[in-house]
């Protein structure tokens, strides 16, 4: 039978609490990991939107700087990439133009580390790529960013430039006390969110009792609230996404 999770004193977490709380039912055992349902939603929903978007909401930027003519790359696990632009400082020390940074493929990063190419990066079109990377044989890969073209050099002195990288962060549990906003992302979805992960933890709630041969009318009564749910999720969404276009 169903049992209540465990939720941290939050109101995003009463909220979530809320929309499981009419179905509670007691006795029975069984487990739900509500932190990775919650972080599935938030990342679901969070790849449906347009990076433009979250940059508006962005709460972490990245500074990539370039010294020596070596390459320097920051680690992204955990992140999604919304927007990379590159500092101009070979004339301007300091005080060069930014230019975005355009993505491309591992294969295309190297040939525009080529300066002779005419795919070579330029100080107006700069790139760069995610690849793994691993530190040694016996540690695990995880992504990095490299971007071209490196730094300049001006006779004895060194222009060095500059890159921000603006990212978000996946949450991978719920939030603490007092948070009422998912960070980085508009409050508007927050109750997308949440229906999203009610729905998650109601999936798996209901492959469990089937599987336990729990009662039919329970059973029934699950079902019935995933349909309610995705319904409000997917109206939560498309309020949303006809707002931003207007």
């Amino acid at each position: 039978n169903w049992t209540t999770p465990i939720v941290y004193a939050s109101p995003i977490a009463s909220r979530l609490d809320e929309l499981l709380g009419d179905i509670h039912l007691t006795g029975g055992e069984w487990e739900v990991d509500l932190d990775g349902m919650y972080a599935a939603a938030v990342a679901e929903v969070a790849d449906l939107l347009p990076a433009e978007t979250l940059v508006d909401y962005c709460e972490t930027m990245e500074l990539l700087g370039y010294a020596g003519g070596q390459q320097d790359s920051i680690h992204i696990r955990g992140s999604k990439v919304l927007y990379v632009r590159r500092q101009d400082n070979l004339i301007s020390n300091g005080n060069g133009q930014f230019y975005e940074c355009k993505e491309v493929t591992f294969t295309e990063f190297q040939q525009a580390a080529i300066p002779d190419s005419i795919y070579a990066a330029t100080a107006s079109s700069p790139v760069y790529t995610i690849r793994p990377f691993r530190a040694s044989q016996e540690s695990a890969s995880h992504p990095i960013l490299q971007m071209l073209p490196g730094s300049n050099v001006s006779g004895t002195q060194s222009h060095v430039s500059n890159a921000e990288v603006y990212l978000f962060e996946y949450p991978t549990a719920l939030p603490g006390a007092e948070i009422t906003t998912i960070v980085g992302m508009p409050s508007q979805l927050t109750m997308a969110v949440l229906l999203r992960t009610a729905t998650h933890v109601l999936n798996a709630y209901l492959a469990w009792a089937v599987h336990e041969e729990e009662d039919n009318e329970i059973v029934a009564l699950v079902a019935s609230q995933i349909e309610a749910y995705q319904s409000g999720y997917q109206a939560e969404m498309k309020r949303y996404m006809e707002g931003a276009n207007e």
